[in-house]
């Protein structure tokens, strides 16, 4: 590959950031990485609300982005994956493989505003094939536009303890961006692991960090400004139930190598494969996780014992509990990330079979797999897991 225009394999990927969710941006990321250029070319189109907002969290997750389109219109989805399909230099006949080469549209999304542009109207038009990745509830599907027809599998489980590659285009510095959200050393930042953010319950996150101050524990929580029921903990922030509360626009991956402590407030089973994917990174990065459930979940997370601290149930004052069992043990300090505790060291995940597997490498290999299909001449189907 490589040799001449006619090897080039095009790469179409639209992120569907409307929900927020830091999944698709990460994901996207990762299966780039796995098929970097000269082979490949890939075109990023981000589906957002808003250009400037969805800009500035591709931005801060570092993702390259070629342009923004609408959720609104479908016309404007399909003019510029044509624009962007004749700048890689892919002929315009018949499909959109011509004979510049072929294209994989990818689509990347959280689910909660899936639509019908992802259909076989635009695809047949501008890409050979289309892979969908919804990443709310771990599902894969692939859409060969030749051949037609929706065909739905599940994520593998252990790619969402695998750890992805994101720390290029994050900050790591962990006393800069504490001092960014004015953080004290001696503070305590909790951050939820909840993606898409939307889905979290800001009232009994708040609730928790008000159990914690009254426990002695100077805590701050950070939350995302588009949380559930945000009013009501803003609230208990101005009649004082709640000590320090902190809300952010910006993605909260990019806080997670600043906090001493992350709360998944649902169970494992309950959560969106999108928050186990942020609960391997927390792992991954010698972050202590509180969560409910027990210790007889441990088969399901890969990484337990090396920071899981389990809660009775999904209530404020269980997992409060469960909070101070982590930090007493861990014993906090601003230092920590530096130099953790033995149970807790920054290290990759890893789960029986390919250490180097991950969300990204799965998808990327499903591309592969369809591209040599379209460029053999053969009838292209659907690719099974």
């Amino acid at each position: 590959m490589g040799e001449g225009v006619n090897s080039r394999r095009i790469v179409l990927h639209v992120v569907d950031v409307l929900d927020d969710a830091d999944a698709p941006i990460l994901a996207c990321i990762d299966a780039m990485a796995a098929n970097p250029p000269p082979d490949f070319v890939h075109h990023v189109l981000l589906r957002c609300e808003s250009a400037e907002r969805g800009l500035s969290r591709a931005r801060l997750l570092g993702l390259a982005v070629d342009a923004t389109i609408s959720r609104r219109t479908r016309v404007g989805l399909s003019r510029t994956v044509r624009l962007l399909s004749r700048r890689s230099g892919v002929g315009g006949g018949e499909g959109s493989g011509g004979s510049g080469g072929s294209v994989v549209c990818v689509g990347w999304t959280c689910g909660l505003n899936a639509s019908t542009m992802w259909g076989n109207e635009w695809g047949n038009e501008q890409a050979d094939a289309l892979l969908y990745i919804e990443l709310a509830l771990g599902r894969w599907m692939g859409l060969v536009t030749k051949a037609g027809g929706f065909k739905y599998f599940d994520l593998p489980e252990q790619l969402a303890a695998a750890h992805p590659r994101i720390e290029s285009g994050l900050t790591p510095r962990r006393d800069a961006i504490r001092a960014s959200l004015g953080v004290r050393p001696h503070d305590v930042l909790i951050v939820p692991l909840c993606d898409p953010p939307g889905l979290l319950d800001a009232r009994a996150f708040a609730d928790l960090t008000a159990i914690l101050h009254v426990a002695d524990f100077p805590c701050v929580g950070l939350l995302p400004r588009n949380a559930l029921f945000i009013s009501k903990a803003v609230r208990h922030w101005r009649e004082g139930y709640v000590k320090r509360l902190l809300l952010t626009d910006d993605p909260m991956t990019c806080f997670l190598a600043a906090a001493d402590l992350a709360v998944m407030p649902g169970a494992h089973d309950e959560a969106t494969f999108a928050s186990r994917l942020q609960l391997g990174r927390a792992l991954s990065m010698g972050i202590s996780v509180v969560m409910p459930g027990k210790d007889s979940d441990e088969a399901a997370i890969a990484g337990e014992g090396r920071g899981v601290y389990y809660a009775t149930d999904a209530r404020a004052a269980s997992l409060a509990g469960a909070c101070v069992r982590a930090l007493d043990r861990r014993a906090l300090s601003q230092n920590a990330l530096d130099h953790p505790a033995p149970e807790t060291a920054s290290r990759p995940l890893s789960y029986e079979g390919d250490a180097d597997e991950s969300i990204g490498r799965f998808v990327a290999a499903k591309w592969n797999a369809l591209f040599e299909q379209i460029e053999s001449g053969a009838n292209v189907e659907v690719v099974n897991a």
